[in-house]
C-alpha cells in the first residue's frame, strides 16, 4: 500500500550458541531514510547503549565486558551483529526486528526469535531400577530426555552401538522417550 516492504528480515527463529555472533540482516525494496533495530518492542540505540556499557566499566574496574551489538547500515537496510555473552546472556534473548523510515511512514519487519542453545544433563536416578516381566510380552523402560533448545535427537545404546528403533524392529522409542520393547526375550537383559 506505501510501496515499501522488506526483501530481507531475520528468521523467525535463530538459536545461537553462548559466547558466538548472530548475525541478522534487514533489506528493504526501496531505499529507506533510516533503518533501525527493535528488541523486545523497543528501540535499539547503539551510542546510548555504548555510554551505558562505559560507565558501567567505570563502576566495575577489572570489568572486561564486550558490547552486546553493532548496527551496521548496508546498501538497502541494515545488519545487526549480536555479540551473544558465553555467561550472563539472556538479557540479549528475545525478539528482534527491523524497523524502516520513509518519510512520515515506518514499517516493521516480522520479529526473529534469538534463543540459546541449551542443552541440560540428564536427570539421573539414586540407583538402577528393576523391571520384571513375562517373556514374550511388552516392556516400556522410562527415560526421559533432558531439555534441550532444539529439540535434540537422542538414541539408546545396545552393547556400544545405537539401538535400532523402528517399525520392523522389536524396540521403539515414544514420543516422551521411553524404551518399547514389543516382545521382551532372554538377550534384552
Amino acid at each position: 500500500e506505501f510501496g515499501i516492504g522488506f526483501t530481507d528480515w531475520p528468521d523467525s527463529e535463530v538459536i545461537a550458541i553462548p559466547g558466538t555472533q548472530v548475525v541478522l540482516s534487514c533489506s528493504t525494496n526501496v531505499t529507506a531514510d533510516k533503518v533501525g533495530w527493535l528488541y523486545n518492542h523497543h528501540r535499539l540505540y547503539p551510542q546510548h547503549h555504548q555510554q551505558q556499557k562505559q560507565l558501567k566499566e567505570q563502576r566495575e574496574i577489572h570489568s572486561h565486558h564486550q558490547q552486546d551489538f553493532t548496527i551496521k547500515d548496508t546498501t538497502h537496510g541494515s545488519q545487526l551483529t549480536v555479540h551473544l555473552r558465553s555467561i550472563n546472556y539472556k538479557h540479549q534473548l528475545g525478539l528482534y526486528q527491523c524497523v524502516a523510515h520513509l518519510g512520515s511512514t515506518a514499517v516493521t519487519s516480522l520479529p526473529g526469535l534469538l534463543s540459546a542453545a541449551t542443552l541440560a544433563p540428564f536427570t539421573t536416578r539414586a540407583g538402577k531400577s528393576q523391571l520384571t516381566v513375562l517373556q514374550g510380552g511388552p516392556a516400556r523402560i522410562p527415560c526421559r530426555p533432558p531439555f534441550s533448545v532444539p529439540k535434540g535427537n537422542y538414541c539408546l545404546p545396545e552393547n556400544g552401538q545405537p539401538l535400532e528403533s523402528n517399525n520392523s524392529t522389536n524396540y521403539r522409542i515414544s514420543l516422551q522417550g521411553d524404551l518399547l520393547i514389543k516382545e521382551v526375550n532372554t538377550t534384552d537383559q
